[in-house]
């Protein structure tokens, strides 16, 4: 009967390689070698195997299995080697940049007249000063400058600003600038 059913499996096999277009892997091929072993040693032992369904469906989890193992040839098993570089620190300015000191003044400027017209009717204004503190974060500051004292003066008032935006982007500033002069103290 055992005979029998792999002349079926044989001749099934050999109907499906023949007319299709697939190629079989040779993972399969030796699988089929590795289970018709089995069968003998089962068969030499005495032990009785099943051959119902759910012996099939562990066969195929078993080839599933087989590959997953295998490594990909796409992948590379090569460890990733991090580097601590150590940052060395910039020089810090000498003098404030000019442009950094114009950006200042117009932030000062549309913040004094956002105070005068009120803060429902300042809304560009507003506006303009949130923007122009924001951009004065990326610009460094100096320590040993002259005017970085009145500039942080005048940025500390804008904190307590009656407009709320215009307070908390001064705020976020003046800590980043003193933030910065606090590390460029030696």
């Amino acid at each position: 009967m055992v005979k029998i059913a792999n002349a079926m499996e044989r001749s099934n096999l050999h109907h499906r390689l023949v007319h299709s277009a697939v190629k079989p892997l040779p993972v399969l091929m030796k699988k089929k070698n590795i289970t018709a072993e089995s069968k003998k040693k089962t068969a030499f032992l005495g032990l009785k195997k099943n051959d119902d369904q759910t012996s099939n469906k562990t066969h195929g989890v078993d080839e599933i299995k087989q590959n997953l193992n295998k490594a990909d040839d796409c992948k590379r098993a090569t460890p990733m080697i991090q580097f601590q570089t150590k940052k060395q620190p910039a020089l810090p300015p000498k003098k404030n940049d000019a442009e950094m000191l114009e950006l200042f003044q117009i932030a000062k400027k549309s913040a004094d007249v956002a105070n005068a017209k009120g803060i429902l009717a300042a809304k560009e204004e507003t506006c303009i000063c949130v923007e122009t503190l924001s951009l004065l974060i990326s610009y460094p500051i100096s320590s040993t400058a002259k005017e970085t004292r009145l500039v942080m003066e005048k940025l500390h008032r804008l904190t307590k600003h009656k407009d709320r935006k215009i307070c908390n982007s001064a705020s976020s500033l003046h800590q980043h600038w003193t933030r910065s002069i606090r590390d460029q103290q030696p």
